[in-house]
C-alpha cells in the first residue's frame, strides 16, 4: 500500500530519532518525489547531510524548508547554522536580523548569534596593528561621558577605543555597561566575556559579567560569575547582594537570606540588601523582622519606591490598611511608572473594598508593564469578582467549594501525529538543567519557558482551545491560563514530589490558591515495561496511576505528585497551571 505523505513523514522521524539515517533518508525523499519544496522533509535531510558533515548539501535543504516555511524557529536555527558553518557570516548576520524581524529570540539563535559575534571579532583583531593602551585623556574622557549618562558618546567612544586597543580591559568594561545600559543585551554579554577573558583577577569583571548572565536569563552561570567575584574580592558587598537575588530566583530562601546578611556586614548602609532580606524573609514565613528590614532601607534611602511599596503591602497583611495606603501613595510619588507600586496599589484598594479603584489601579501597572502576568491574572480575577458582584451582590473570594468533581479528574483527547513532531521540532533546554529551581530532573529535555501556548504553529492553536475548553469544563467557569508547557522525559527523567503552588498563590491578597489547578496530557507514555514505568503518584490521599496515550489528568494545583520514568522510548507530555475565575 502506498504510503501518504503524513504517514511517511512520521516513519521517516521515527528511523530518524532511532538513528537509522539511511531508513529515514529514503522517507524523505519518497515524500520529495511528489512534494520537493515539503519543508519538514527537506528540513531533516538537511539535519542527515549536517551530521555527515556535507554542510553544503544540508545549507540548500536548509534554505528550501525556510523558503517554504519561515514560521518555524529551528529551520532558521538550522539555516544560520550552516551557513556559519560554510564561513558565510555577512549572509549569516543577515538571516539572524530576519529572522529577529519575524519575532525569534530563542536560546539556540541566541547562541547562534553571539557564537558569529565571536568569530567576526576574531576576524578584526586578526587585522589590526595593535598599541598596548589608550591616552590616559581618552580614558578620562570616556569616563567622564558614562558617568554623566551620555550613553550614546560614551558607546560610539568605547567602540572605538576596543577596536584601537582590544586588549586594554577598560574600555571592554565601559562598552559592557553602556550597552547593558541601553538594553543591548547580548553585545553587553560578549564585551563583559572579553573583559573576563583580558583580565581574569578583576572581581568587578567577573560581577559585570554576572549582570549581563542574569539579564540573558543565563541564571545558572550568572551564580557562577558572582561567586567567582566574592572569591576573588570577599568583601564585594553588591557581588554578596546579586548572588543572594540570584539565589532568591532559585527558592534557595536560606542561601539568599545569608548572602544577603553577609552584603549588610560588609556595607551597613546597602538599602537594596536591606529591602530584599525583608522580602526574603517574608517568602520564608519569618514576618517579625519583614517590617523592620524595609523601613531601614528606607531610612537609608529615602526615594526608595520599591522599599516603600513592600513595606505597604507588609502593613496590609497586617490589617493597617490606612498607613498602608499612605506608603504605597509615597511610592507612587516617587516612581509614577512603578508598575509594582500601582500593583500594590491595587491589591490595597481590594482589600479595603473599593474594586473599582482596585481595577483602575491594577489597568494602571498593566499599561506600564504589559508583559507582567502576575498583573494580568490579577486583573481577570478581579474583573469576574466584579461581574460576580453585579450578579449576585457578594463581594470577596469565591467560596471553597467550587472545583473539579473529582479528584484526579481524568479524561481524554486523541493524539495528532503533527503535535508529537512539533513538539520535537520547538525550542528546548536539558531538563536536567532545571534541577536548581525546579521539581523536573535527569535525562529528558522541556520547553524553555512556560509560555507554549503563544507558539504561532496551527496544530498548537488548536491544542490551547481544547485544552482550555476542557479545563472550563472541569472547572464550571472562564479560566485563566498562566503556565503552559512540554516535557519529554527520557531513561532516568521524572519529577520530584512538588505541588504547582507559589508565595503569590499563598498570599492573603487574593487568595488564590484555591482556584489554581493543573493539568498534564500523555501524548505518548513511552515504554511502559520497565522497572519504572512514570506512574503519577499523587499524595494526600496516596493515588497511583498509569498514564495511557491521550490521557488528561486535572488536579487541585495545592496536590503534591511526583514521578520516575525509566522506560526505553520517550515520554511526552504538556503541562498547563490555570485558574478559575
Amino acid at each position: 500500500m502506498e504510503l501518504t505523505v503524513d504517514r511517511a513523514l512520521l516513519q521517516g522521524v521515527a528511523a530518524h530519532n532511532k538513528g537509522d539515517f539511511d531508513e529515514a533518508e529514503l522517507f524523505y525523499q519518497a515524500i520529495l518525489k511528489s512534494q520537493p519544496t515539503h519543508a519538514d522533509a527537506n528540513h531533516n535531510l538537511g539535519l542527515i547531510a549536517a551530521s555527515l558533515n556535507k554542510s553544503k548539501s544540508a545549507l540548500a535543504l536548509f534554505k528550501t524548508a525556510l523558503d517554504t516555511n519561515a514560521n518555524i524557529e529551528q529551520f532558521w536555527v538550522s539555516y544560520i547554522d550552516a551557513l556559519i558553518k560554510e564561513k558565510q557570516f555577512h549572509n549569516a548576520k543577515q538571516v539572524i536580523k530576519r529572522a529577529h524581524k519575524k519575532g525569534f529570540f530563542g536560546e539556540k539563535l541566541r547562541d547562534l548569534d553571539l557564537h558569529l559575534k565571536h568569530i567576526i571579532h576574531g576576524q578584526s583583531r586578526e587585522t589590526l596593528t595593535l598599541l598596548k593602551v589608550p591616552p590616559q585623556k581618552e580614558i578620562s574622557r570616556l569616563l567622564l561621558y558614562y558617568q554623566n549618562g551620555q550613553h550614546e558618546q560614551a558607546c560610539d567612544m568605547a567602540l572605538s577605543m576596543t577596536t584601537q586597543f582590544p586588549d586594554h580591559p577598560f574600555s571592554w568594561k565601559v562598552l559592557g555597561a553602556v550597552l547593558g545600559k541601553v538594553s543591548r543585551l547580548d553585545e553587553a554579554l560578549l564585551a563583559n566575556q572579553t573583559v573576563v577573558r583580558l583580565d581574569p583577577k578583576d572581581s568587578e569583571a567577573h560581577y559585570n559579567l554576572g549582570i549581563s548572565q542574569k539579564n540573558m536569563g543565563m541564571f545558572e552561570l550568572a551564580e557562577a560569575s558572582y561567586r567567582q567575584a566574592i572569591a576573588l574580592n570577599p568583601n564585594f558587598a553588591e557581588a554578596h547582594g546579586n548572588l543572594g537575588t540570584t539565589l532568591m530566583d532559585f527558592g534557595r530562601l536560606d542561601q539568599a537570606e545569608t548572602s544577603y546578611r553577609q552584603a549588610i556586614s560588609i556595607k551597613p548602609d546597602y538599602a537594596e540588601a536591606y529591602n530584599n532580606l525583608g522580602t526574603t524573609l517574608k517568602q520564608l514565613g519569618r514576618l517579625e523582622n519583614v517590617e523592620a528590614n524595609y523601613r531601614k532601607a528606607i531610612a537609608i534611602k529615602p526615594d526608595f519606591a520599591e522599599a516603600y511599596s513592600n513595606l505597604s503591602m507588609t502593613l496590609k497583611d497586617q490589617g493597617d490598611l490606612e498607613n498602608a495606603l499612605g506608603y504605597c501613595k509615597k511610592a507612587i510619588l516617587l516612581n509614577p511608572d512603578s508598575s509594582d507600586a500601582h500593583f500594590t496599589m491595587s491589591i490595597i484598594l481590594y482589600a479595603n473594598g473599593d474594586l473599582d479603584s482596585a481595577l483602575d489601579s491594577m489597568k494602571k501597572a498593566i499599561s506600564i508593564d504589559p508583559k507582567s502576568q502576575k498583573s494580568q491574572l490579577s486583573l481577570a480575577v478581579l474583573q469576574a469578582r466584579k461581574t460576580k458582584w453585579n450578579h449576585q451582590g457578594t463581594f470577596g473570594n469565591p467560596s471553597t467549594d467550587l472545583g473539579l468533581t473529582s479528584n484526579p479528574l481524568i479524561v481524554k483527547r486523541a493524539v495528532e501525529p503533527e503535535l508529537v513532531t512539533s513538539l520535537y521540532e520547538m525550542s528546548f533546554r536539558e531538563l536536567d538543567k532545571t534541577k536548581d529551581n525546579d521539581a523536573r530532573y535527569g535525562n529528558g529535555r522541556c520547553s524553555p519557558d512556560f509560555s507554549m501556548f503563544t507558539d504561532n504553529r496551527p496544530i498548537i492553536k488548536t491544542l490551547a482551545d481544547d485544552l482550555t475548553t476542557m479545563m472550563m469544563q472541569a472547572v464550571n467557569s472562564n479560566v485563566y491560563i498562566f503556565d503552559s508547557f512540554f516535557n519529554i522525559l527520557g531513561a532516568g527523567g521524572g519529577v520530584t514530589p512538588h505541588n504547582h503552588i507559589t508565595n503569590f498563590d499563598n498570599d492573603n491578597s487574593l487568595s488564590l490558591g484555591n482556584q489554581k489547578y493543573s493539568l498534564v496530557y500523555y501524548l505518548s507514555v513511552g515504554d511502559q515495561n520497565c522497572s519504572e514505568p512514570g506512574i503519577l503518584k499523587l499524595f494526600d490521599p496516596s493515588h497511583h496511576l498509569l498514564p495511557y496515550d491521550g490521557m488528561v489528568v486535572i488536579i487541585p494545583s495545592g496536590r503534591n505528585h511526583s514521578a520516575t520514568y525509566n522506560g526505553k522510548k520517550d515520554r511526552i507530555m504538556i503541562g498547563v497551571n490555570f485558574y478559575s475565575l
